[in-house]
């Protein structure tokens, strides 16, 4: 079984924690997986004055989580803590155990909890906690690791998913546009949504590889320490499902912009198994559907559950049931709505294995 670590990754001290803050419930969420634990630590009951307990195996009320809070120096916002552990309850994280005798009548101080494992490779990050706190989690976290793709200034540009501090994942047609059909070594530059105002972009030879059938590719090189694109920890790829809440991100052209910046999306999947006819040097090919919207310059960019899993890429997308090749023809005459298409995530992940790439995307089907 995988477990969140001791603390949580990239927060700021307690001191620092403004509540409400994203910063500050992710660290109350954290707190609370540790606490509830279900067996006390020894360390804990002794902060609460509660030695007797150390060792022992059940469940806290929450007054004992505010005394913990308090000591950890963490602002408090009762409100807003009650919530928290509200929905960590009602996503399975902590279990409600009744309410303590002596505390009926005290507004939610009296509640029992007890925490419960958790089985996803998620716990390496702060991922398993987006259904908790919400969109800003998904949003913050993919914005660091999702990156446009250019051959240079005045050349068309892509998008890309940071698989690791070597790997970038994006469209097979995304690399073609830029580089040709003959794709092998290339200059490529890489910017993140996330950089010093100076930031001095330049081009770096890099390994590309593409699948022959599936629209993936991986860009191969040494990015974490020149580029400064960090990798996502707990970051893990399951199939899309019907109505999963979506959110798409990435370098759209937006005219009267200074530059191409980072764009999210949001909709839903409206068929999670489709397929689309051979096409563009495609062979017939699984797809699912969503309503999010994407445009030229999404190419290759993630598509994300309200889980905070990769469901798939943003390949292209279609108007009255034309097959397109690329993602800014839309072949639209009839002025109906559009449908948008993505790469699911089993075969996103198949193309990678298949190109010689292991253990760098991760795939699961959490029930």
């Amino acid at each position: 079984m995988s477990e969140p670590g001791e603390n949580p990754p990239d927060t700021p001290l307690a001191a620092e924690l403004v509540p409400g803050s994203l910063e500050w419930r992710l660290t109350v969420a954290w707190a609370a997986y540790r606490f509830f634990g279900l067996v006390h630590d020894e360390e804990i009951a002794r902060s609460i004055n509660q030695p007797a307990d150390a060792g022992r195996a059940g469940p806290w009320p929450v007054a004992y989580f505010t005394m913990y809070l308090q000591k950890l120096s963490i602002p408090s916002h009762a409100w807003e803590t009650g919530r928290i552990l509200a929905e960590m309850a009602r996503h399975g994280i902590l279990l409600p155990c009744g309410w303590r005798a002596d505390m009926v009548g005290v507004p939610m101080q009296g509640q029992l909890y007890v925490t419960q494992g958790s089985r996803s490779p998620q716990t390496k990050g702060n991922l398993w906690l987006s259904e908790i706190l919400g969109p800003e989690l998904i949003i913050r976290s993919y914005n660091a690791v999702t990156v446009q793709i250019s051959g240079g200034e005045g050349k068309p540009s892509g998008t890309g998913l940071v698989l690791d501090s070597s790997h970038i994942l994006t469209n097979r047609h995304v690399v073609e546009e830029l580089f040709g059909h003959n794709i092998g070594t290339a200059a490529i530059e890489i910017h993140p949504a996330v950089k010093p105002p100076d930031a001095q972009w330049v081009s770096r030879q890099c390994i590309v590889r593409a699948h022959a059938e599936v629209d993936v590719a991986v860009i191969e090189g040494e990015f974490g320490n020149q580029q400064d694109v960090p990798a996502l920890s707990g970051m893990v790829f399951r199939q899309p499902r019907w109505g999963d809440e979506v959110r798409v991100f990435g370098y759209p052209y937006v005219a009267g912009t200074t530059e191409q910046v980072i764009t999210v999306e949001r909709g839903h999947v409206v068929n999670p198994a489709a397929e689309a006819p051979a096409c563009g040097g495609y062979p017939r090919h699984k797809i699912f559907l969503t309503s999010a919207i994407e445009r030229p310059g999404n190419s290759g960019g993630p598509i994300v559950a309200q889980d905070g899993r990769v469901i798939g890429l943003v390949i292209d997308h279609t108007r009255s049931g034309l097959c397109q090749a690329g993602a800014g023809a839309t072949g639209n005459t009839s002025g109906s709505p559009p449908f948008y298409r993505g790469i699911p995530a089993s075969e996103v992940v198949r193309a990678i294995e298949e190109m010689g790439f292991n253990s760098i995307a991760i795939v699961e089907n959490p029930e």
